[in-house]
């Protein structure tokens, strides 16, 4: 396995980056302000560093699989011209109830139970009706 090239935004140069700042400047503003300041800045250029660390190793999410939409006969996938067909067909609404809102694409007779992605099975229904009607054939 190789290892990865360093880049300015690695770990490993942002730590020398603050190596560097933290000595030069804690002797610089110490000369110019006193040892307060120069404990001050320490401070902040600490917190500021930790800060940095921070986006460095953020916390692991798994990382789920990205996989192309497949259109295939055995698809649930319901193309875009049968979507406008059905569209104009049932006038923008649920069919059972009339509603505008919360639309969804329905099959007629259920993708699981053997039903096809065509115009003649497709349906325009509200989020209720079809919650309600679920895997039935109506």
């Amino acid at each position: 396995m190789s290892n990865p090239k360093p880049t300015l935004t690695s770990p490993g140069i942002y730590l020398l980056f603050f190596m560097i700042l933290l000595i030069l400047g804690y002797y610089k503003i110490n000369q110019l302000f006193g040892e307060r300041f120069a404990e001050l800045y320490v401070m902040i250029v600490v917190i500021v560093f930790i800060f940095g660390l921070t986006r460095f190793n953020p916390p692991s999410k798994p990382k789920i699989p990205q996989y192309e939409r497949i259109q295939t006969d055995e698809s649930r996938y319901i193309p875009p011209e049968v979507k406008l067909a059905v569209w104009i067909r049932d006038g923008g609404r649920c069919v059972l109830c009339g509603s505008k809102q919360h639309l969804e694409w329905d099959h007629d007779i259920p993708y699981s139970k053997g039903g096809s992605n065509t115009e003649n099975n497709i349906r325009i229904l509200c989020k209720k009706c079809n919650r309600r009607k679920h895997a039935k054939i109506e």
